[in-house]
């Protein structure tokens, strides 16, 4: 079982992120996947919101996993 798979997405958080370049404690990748949730919202793309989010927050590498992660949902940014 991956690090990714072993994360349990906390309640009212729609999306998690993992930050793998920046050692971000649980709280802040929490802040950081509602910063997310409100971009898809607000009608961004995946991949849009994945790069809004990683510019704002200052993180190299974001790992988007949902709530209800299906096969080859995450989605990452470089």
């Amino acid at each position: 079982m991956s690090e990714l798979e072993r994360l349990v997405i906390p309640s009212g958080v729609d999306s998690f992120i993992i930050a793998e370049t920046a050692a971000l404690e649980k709280e802040t990748c929490v802040q950081v996947g509602k910063y997310y949730d409100v971009l898809r919202n607000a009608g961004h793309s995946p991949q849009s919101a994945i790069a809004l989010t990683s510019k704002y927050w200052g993180i190299d590498k974001l790992y988007i996993r949902p709530r209800q992660p299906k096969p080859h949902s995450v989605v990452t940014v470089e």
